[in-house]
């Protein structure tokens, strides 16, 4: 069963909003009883200090009861805490109200077995199974009771400086508590004090609205300014609901997660009392697994989430464990983006709306591609979405152990190859694909700026896989030619005239026999007397309506080329190729007699082709633009400029020489591509 409410944290989201409603709590705790307590128990539950959290209290409360269990209120109270008087309660089921390092207008609803884990999938859906049917209420003498246990906070107080070595004394240690306006704020600043520190408690003022409110483990700026600013020696930083851990030393530095496992590991380590591997996440820094094997330190990683570290502690019958809590970012990914991430991990097309965040969402399948050392490249469609998400998404990437690079436009060759060599690069497809080509070209392997294909994620993949295939990437290079003959075409194609289009039948095709032609005295004529005049007059006889068996018609000049749009060709009608013969000879290109088709003419009729696209197909400021005198290529698919790019063929010549600037050299094909044949990676991920 697929579960619908449950995520990797319990079931979240916005308070008044399914499923954070009063009614959806009050089912989810009768479901819960009837799945894990249906003979009646104890069941504990702690919240943070979130003002949604006195209702969800009390719908819960309501719901256990009506099941016929018995229900303990704790209060706020940590996470961990929560969890830890769960057991020494035995009770039946542990449940704690917080939404974590969400904002106050968010909340949930997590469950815990008797010995405090968290419950397993297979439970969570057998209790949603449950969710459609109404709240159960048992008669009178079947109904659990509540009550409060004033005493919780001091409890697990005691157990917290329980926990600590034995004769612990932090007299003299200046320490910075932010509780984060949440469930840490009273027993934090209390069980610090108790062990002798002096403490200085900020973030632990909560009205119900401010929780994790610029405060806390997941925004740790206000620590970083107050411990020196306050000569402390350490900062301590919880979140909303207590179970993620911030620390600062006495410069306002950051310690992250992944460090502080690194201090444990050490000093258990140092003390042989270390036991089993260190367990981190998929997410965890690539440079504390290399540390710890410096130190013949096993390090183990588990799925993202607390629950999936703790199976791998226990699995492995390791001690020390843990997740990342801060965000370098202040950013966590969301289910939808997990599953994105998933999803082209595994080479697979991941679809996902506009604002649902992709570009977080790469980073997970980049990084678990990247930490082999084989290196991943990003594509995206232009260079500036290349720069901002290489910039965006660096601080995660360098907090991992990664490095960042990006492939533009304009970069020397020492630059492309210092972007290639980083764990990560971003590019265009485009500049991927004329980078392969470079390479293709280069004189010796030290010349190439790529390393093998490894790994790919391709952002739009409809438009750069299939839109842009059609048009192949060409490296050419300069080639002696004329360019003075590009200048005397030019000359002639205004005196040309373009074929007029129609699909209206036209001289034979005409039906009926009788005719009129618009704009002449003549009555009724015969067809063939009407094809006879439009012929005196090199014209086609077009027919624009009928009546009866009498046809109106107009004459239609031919004209001496005519224009293919979709393939982007003209071609030269017959009464063209006599105009363009007579013009040739008349400026010296032809001599008397010759042929423009000819085997020693084709290069003239090759430049004629040039000279006809340039001015009857691309336009100036649609598919060109110029600037500082020089024709500047317009990308059909963005939009956007492309410096340095030229057409081929000879046909930037050709629109040079029709917007009258000084011709460069004619180029040659000498390296061509269409883009979706360079994704030959070990895998690629479309998304």
């Amino acid at each position: 069963m697929k579960k619908q409410f449950f995520g990797t944290d319990g079931v979240r989201g916005t308070v008044g909003s399914e499923p954070m409603t009063a009614d959806f709590a009050m089912r989810l705790a009768s479901a819960a009883a009837q799945v894990l307590v249906p003979k009646g128990g104890t069941v504990v539950i702690g919240k943070d200090t979130r003002l949604s959290g006195y209702m969800f209290e009390s719908a819960l409360e309501a719901g256990f009861v009506a099941a016929g269990a018995d229900v303990l209120l704790l209060g706020p109270l940590p996470t961990p805490g929560i969890a830890r008087l769960t057991q020494e309660f035995d009770a039946d089921l542990g449940v704690v109200i917080s939404a974590s390092h969400n904002a106050y207008h968010d909340n949930g609803i997590k469950f815990f077995d008797p010995s405090g884990s968290k419950l397993t999938n297979e439970i969570e859906c057998k209790i949603e199974g449950h969710l459609a049917n109404k709240a159960i209420t048992l008669e009178s003498k079947s109904l659990g009771k509540a009550k409060r246990i004033d005493t919780a906070l001091l409890r697990y107080q005691e157990f917290c400086i329980a926990s600590m070595p034995k004769g612990l004394d932090l007299e003299g240690l200046k320490v910075v508590f932010d509780g984060a306006n949440g469930a840490g704020y009273k027993v934090g600043p209390r069980t610090f004090g108790d062990l002798g520190a002096d403490v200085i408690p900020i973030g632990c003022s909560p009205n119900g609205r401010n929780i994790n409110d610029g405060c806390g483990s997941t925004e740790p700026g206000l620590l970083q300014l107050t411990v020196p600013a306050l000569n402390a020696d350490v900062g301590v930083a919880l979140d909303g609901d207590g179970d993620r851990l911030a620390m600062v030393d006495e410069n306002g530095q950051l310690i992250d997660g992944d460090q502080l496992l690194y201090v444990l590991a050490m000093a258990r380590h140092r003390d042989a009392t270390l036991q089993g591997p260190v367990v981190g996440t998929v997410m965890s820094n690539l440079g504390l697994e290399k540390a710890l094997k410096a130190e013949k330190i096993e390090f183990q990683r588990a799925n993202v989430g607390d629950r999936y570290v703790l199976e791998a502690l226990r699995a492995s019958g390791g001690i020390i464990g843990g997740e990342t809590s801060v965000r370098t970012m202040q950013m966590r990914p969301f289910d939808v983006q997990l599953v994105g991430g998933m999803v082209l991990h595994a080479g697979n097309i991941a679809e996902m709306r506009t604002g649902e965040g992709k570009t977080l969402m790469s980073t997970l399948p980049a990084y678990l591609n990247a930490i082999g050392g084989d290196g991943v490249h990003i594509v995206t469609v232009n260079e500036y979405l290349a720069q901002r998400d290489a910039d965006w998404m660096r601080p995660i990437y360098e907090f991992l152990g990664l490095t960042v690079g990006v492939s533009k436009g304009g970069q020397t060759s020492d630059e492309k190859r210092e972007a290639y060599k980083r764990d990560i690069t971003y590019a265009t497809n485009n500049e991927l694909g004329f980078d392969y080509l470079r390479d293709n070209l280069a004189f010796s392997t030290a010349d190439k700026a790529q390393r093998g294909l490894n790994f790919a994620i391709v952002d739009e993949v409809d438009s750069i896989l299939i839109d842009e295939a059609r048009t192949p990437l060409i490296i050419s290079g300069p080639t002696e030619s004329n360019t003075d003959l590009y200048a005397k075409i030019n000359k002639m194609i205004p005196k040309l005239i373009r074929q007029e289009e129609t699909e209206d039948p036209s001289n034979y095709d005409i039906p009926g026999n009788k005719v009129t032609i618009s704009g002449e005295e003549s009555d009724e004529l015969t067809l063939d007397e009407a094809i006879e005049i439009a012929e005196q007059r090199d014209a086609d006889l077009v027919m624009t309506s009928i009546e009866g068996k009498v046809a109106a018609c107009r004459i239609v000049k031919r004209g001496d080329y005519t224009v293919d749009e979709k393939a982007k060709q003209t071609h030269i009608t017959e009464e063209g190729h006599a105009r363009v013969e007579a013009l040739m000879s008349q400026t010296g290109l032809l001599s008397e007699g010759e042929s423009l088709y000819d085997a020693a003419n084709i290069k003239l009729l090759h430049h004629l082709g040039s000279a006809l696209r340039a001015h009857a197909m691309y336009q100036r400021d649609v598919e060109y633009i110029v600037k500082d005198g020089e024709v500047v290529i317009v990308d059909e698919f963005t939009g956007r400029t492309m410096p340095g790019r030229r057409w081929g063929d000879g046909l930037h010549q050709a629109i040079e020489a029709k917007e009258a600037f000084r011709l460069s050299k004619k180029i040659r094909r000498l390296q061509r591509l269409r883009s979706r044949i360079i994704f030959v990676y070990t895998i690629i991920c479309p998304a």
